[in-house]
């Protein structure tokens, strides 16, 4: 997934799917929990090209800088 960066001075609400332990009689049960984070200017997210596109152009993210990856000898 592509990585933006939360605009300067924006935040932005973001959820992410986790899984939760319920403890339940016999044996604990595996759920779907979503675990919200809140986001402030410079914070860098992962999301979906086509959503990440649609809050650049709302002005919320920025397109991330592409970092060079450097091959070890």
């Amino acid at each position: 997934m592509p990585t933006y960066k939360v605009a300067k001075g924006r935040e932005l609400s973001h959820s992410e799917r986790v899984d939760v332990l319920v403890p339940t009689f016999p044996k604990a049960t595996v759920a779907v929990g979503y675990e919200a984070h809140m986001l402030s200017a410079g914070d860098d997210v992962e999301l979906p090209e086509s959503e990440g596109q649609r809050l650049v152009e709302a002005g919320v993210l920025e397109e991330a800088d592409k970092k060079s990856k450097r091959r070890g000898r």
